[in-house]
């Protein structure tokens, strides 16, 4: 193991000295030798073994010390593309060196699969739904968000970048005064081949260093030390037609993922994009043999990875497996010992705190990063401490690939064995819809797929990467790291499918994204400044008068149907008896006199046999805090197991619209589908709903025949504020199972034609009654 002058190894070696001198004066103490010589004792243990002060403690230029950070990103390049990893069609030496004198890492994984949202998550240290606008393709970057290169350049550091910054998107108009990368070094051009940018990334960072050679030293006129960002714009495209000849590269050596045809023009495609990593590496080549001429390499931290995954239909764009991993590797001369490969699951969004631990510059407080530290990891001997369970990733709008420039919200968890995916939209295309594009004017991949979607031998790879998606998916990434088959929805999966559905949800929730609380459409309304429009009305939009922007306070339900509707109203919920205390809701007399409502409607779950075998009626009060529902079922099975997921076993489901504005194929913040599981003790949300179940009680009571139901709802979890006369959507559903195997039979109230679960126009019309007012404890 090298000798490591890490901040992290001296602090502990320091303190293992100081438990060892605490010792040994206590022990001669107690053998009553002469304190002076035993402080004399002492001074020569500390000093034979504590470690070696630090350059900046014997300097006195508190600079000095701090390391230098280069910053090193692709633009578009999948794990595993690079050397290192073992991929022998692309020679990546200087990436190669940087993993065999650092830490290699195979599970690093962006925080969103598209080149803005992923580089301002990895600029801040936080998700891209904590970032708003920044953390949407084409749109802006809020000041409010500061990137780490200002932290360092308000703490003394040299800052720059070449190449590709933040991007693409409008910085100036958040009143910044550089791009967040930090200020621009981007007068250097080469003669390149075709497709290639003629930027000399290696170039710029010499006129950058000698920048701060001419007049920018430390607080004791020492070395500045610089921070600065290598964004190439490859493997980007497009590409020149055959740049894979001039460098060299074999197509037929290239290896096709899983999820591509492999013909001769997808070869020739992939070999291009190998041609444009090879580029991208030698230009980090130059900058690292610079630092080694300048002596200031083992000073430097070197960091290497991509923005997304590789520009390839089924990639980038995607959360699956090749659109969010990506390579990463990070070299610290002595600081990191080196030739370390770690399986640790990483998001980039750690970059940021690590970079700002390692310069000792602090980290916000009013936004506080996500992310966490790489350091003590990569100081530790075995790269593999510190383990990380799972990384969440996202996706919003990207380009204008949708119609109206909407978006294509998905939001997943990655374990080491899972990967989960959850889109919000499944009515929209992933991108734009392949039945208008020309493919004439696509990449060449994705101009065969156009070309042949019909051929049954590419029509998987089609639907794969250009198709509808369903609403969740599930790979087993070990067995099918392409993600070929989606196993949501298989019975022998569905434990994994709802503890990983569990995981990400409570994660957005913690972190407060706003696609699982309701304000999602805010997404839908950030300003775009990218290319105009380009696409038709789809058809799910075709009855749709626009979309609701979600406010930011609770909906107060409606007084009156909207227009058209003075019919609409098809139950009436009276107030809470005057006399009810607190927890009384689950007293039979609490209900009496509340209208009941059949659930006898026999919607695409499939009709009952018999009313023994599924029937109901639900009743509901509400006071002030809370609404009250109860259900009287018939279901002479009781079931033979408990799933997680309530639609597939027996279970009282309530969907509910707070505001019933009956948006149309989009939950809004108060649009609700609680599953209460028969026999189970959570209540369970659905794909699209808010997740917020905080103070939702619920019971079950087994009767002859059947069963009791009763729940209390909080109106602020409902994000709804009630008062008499108001009007909100709602439906209840009762699912049966009969024999363990899933779903047998459904009854609803009152939708009948299916489609609950992500539409809200589907929901009834309730009324909240009660001329006394609303009472209750």
């Amino acid at each position: 193991m090298s000798v490591s002058r890490s901040p992290l190894r001296r602090f502990a070696a320091l303190l293992a000295v100081v438990c060892f001198t605490v010792a040994l004066r206590d022990c001669f103490s107690r053998a009553r030798l002469p304190a002076a010589f035993v402080s004399a004792l002492l001074l020569v243990v500390v000093s034979t073994f504590a470690p070696p002060a630090s350059r900046a403690q014997t300097s006195g230029d508190a600079t000095a010390e701090r390391p230098n950070v280069l910053l090193a990103i692709s633009d578009d390049q999948s794990w595993p593309h690079a050397s290192a990893y073992g991929t022998d069609w692309v020679r990546t030496p200087a990436f190669d060196r940087v993993a065999r004198e650092g830490v290699l890492f195979e599970n690093a994984f962006v925080d969103a699969p598209a080149c803005s949202p992923s580089r301002a998550a990895l600029l801040t240290g936080r998700h891209i739904w904590q970032i708003e606008q920044a953390g949407s393709h084409w749109s802006s970057f809020p000041q409010t968000y500061v990137a780490f290169p200002t932290l360092l350049a308000e703490a003394g550091y040299h800052t720059g970048f070449t190449g590709k910054g933040w991007g693409p998107g409008n910085w100036k108009v958040s009143g910044r005064e550089h791009n967040p990368a930090g200020p621009a070094y981007n007068d250097s051009t080469a003669g390149v081949a075709s497709g290639l940018s003629s930027t000399d990334y290696a170039a710029n960072f010499a006129g950058f260093l000698e920048e701060r050679s001419e007049g920018n030293t430390g607080s004791n006129g020492g070395e500045q030390p610089f921070y600065f960002w290598y964004g190439s714009f490859a493997p980007h495209r497009p590409y020149g037609d055959s740049l894979w000849r001039q460098k060299g590269i074999d197509p037929s050596a290239v290896e096709i993922p899983g999820f591509l045809p492999d013909v001769p023009s997808v070869r020739n495609d992939i070999a291009n994009y190998a041609a444009e990593v090879e580029h991208f590496d030698d230009h980090l080549g130059r900058m690292i043999a610079l630092l080694k001429e300048k002596g200031e390499l083992e000073n430097t931290v070197v960091i290497v990875t991509s923005d997304n995954g590789m520009p390839f239909a089924g990639a980038k764009s995607t959360l699956y497996e090749y659109g969010t991993h990506v390579p990463l590797a990070v070299r610290w001369g002595n600081e990191v010992d080196g030739g370390r490969t770690t399986e640790r699951l990483t998001n980039l969004i750690d970059l940021a705190p690590t970079i700002l631990d390692a310069a000792g510059v602090d980290k916000p407080t009013e936004h506080p990063m996500a992310g966490q530290s790489l350091l003590p990891m990569l100081a530790e001997d075995d790269a593999g401490a510190a383990p990380s369970d799972a990384v969440f990733t996202g996706r919003e709008r990207h380009g204008f690939s949708l119609w109206h420039n909407l978006s294509y919200p998905q939001r997943a968890v990655r374990t080491p064995r899972w990967l989960y995916i959850r889109n919000f939209k499944p009515e929209r295309w992933p991108q734009e819809s392949p039945l208008h594009r020309d493919p004439a004017a696509s990449t060449p991949t994705r101009a065969y797929l156009l070309r042949h979607r019909d051929d049954p031998n590419v029509k998987p790879y089609f639907e794969h990467a250009l198709g509808h998606r369903p609403a969740e998916q599930l790979f087993a990434v070990r067995e099918d790291p392409a993600n070929m088959t989606n196993l949501a929805g298989d019975p022998d999966y569905r434990a994994v499918q709802d503890s990983l559905r569990a995981l990400l949800g409570a994660e957005l929730m913690a972190t407060d994204d706003p696609r699982v609380t309701g304000r999602g459409d805010v997404f839908e309304r950030y300003p775009y400044y990218g290319p105009n429009d380009r696409h038709e009305r789809p058809a799910w939009a075709a009855d749709s008068t626009g979309l609701t922007v979600p406010s930011t306070t609770p909906k107060v339900a409606e007084t009156a149907p909207r227009s058209g509707e003075s019919d609409a109203v098809e139950a009436t919920i009276g107030p809470a008896p005057p006399s009810a205390t607190d927890g009384s809701w689950k007293d039979a007399a609490f209900w009496t006199g509340a209208e009941a409502h059949d659930i006898d409607g026999t919607p695409g779950g499939g009709a009952a046999p018999s009313a023994d075998d599924l029937s109901g009626r639900w009743q509901a009060r509400w006071d002030e805090q809370h609404l009250y529902l109860r259900v009287v079922a018939r279901d002479d099975r009781a079931p033979s197991d408990a799933s997680g997921a309530p639609w597939n076993d027996d279970s009282v489901v309530l969907f509910f619209d707070g505001g019933n504005e009956k948006a149309l194929q989009h939950y809004d913040r108060n649009d609700f589908q609680y599953g209460f599981p028969r026999g189970g003790d959570a209540v369970v949300t659905g794909t699209l709903s808010v997740l917020d179940t905080t103070g939702v009680a619920f019971t079950f009571e087994e009767t002859e025949g059947g069963y009791l139901f009763e729940a209390a709802l909080p109106w602020s979890t409902l994000n709804t504020t009630p008062r008499e006369g108001a009007l909100v959507g709602m439906d209840v559903h009762l699912n049966d199972d009969d024999d363990g195997g899933g779903r047998d039979a459904k009854k609803t109230w009152h939708n009948t034609e299916g489609g609950s679960w992500n539409d809200p126009s589907t929901f009834g019309t309730v009324r909240l009654g009660g001329d006394e007012g609303p009472r209750g404890p």
